[in-house]
């Protein structure tokens, strides 16, 4: 789980300002913290998606140079 500061007692405040109860502003403030959380990806979970994509690309790439030697194989076989 990822470690984020949200300014609540801000947001709180903004609310209340604005005509929202305090039970109603907590709420909305809890909410947007629960989104914040599971919707922002951190500096770590872009590392490891990069290192998975650089996985994917380097298997992708043997995949590709594997079946263009079997093909090339094929074809030379076929020629003798």
């Amino acid at each position: 789980m990822m470690s984020m500061v949200l300014k609540t007692h801000e947001m709180i405040r903004d609310f209340e300002n604005s005509g929202f109860s305090k039970q109603q502003a907590e709420a909305i403030a809890d909410w947007q913290t629960k989104i914040a959380e599971n919707t922002f990806a951190t500096k770590a979970d872009l590392q490891i998606l990069k290192v998975s994509l650089i996985r994917w690309y380097v298997g992708t790439s043997f995949a590709v140079v594997g079946v263009m030697l079997a093909v090339a194989s094929i074809l030379v076989a076929s020629l003798k």
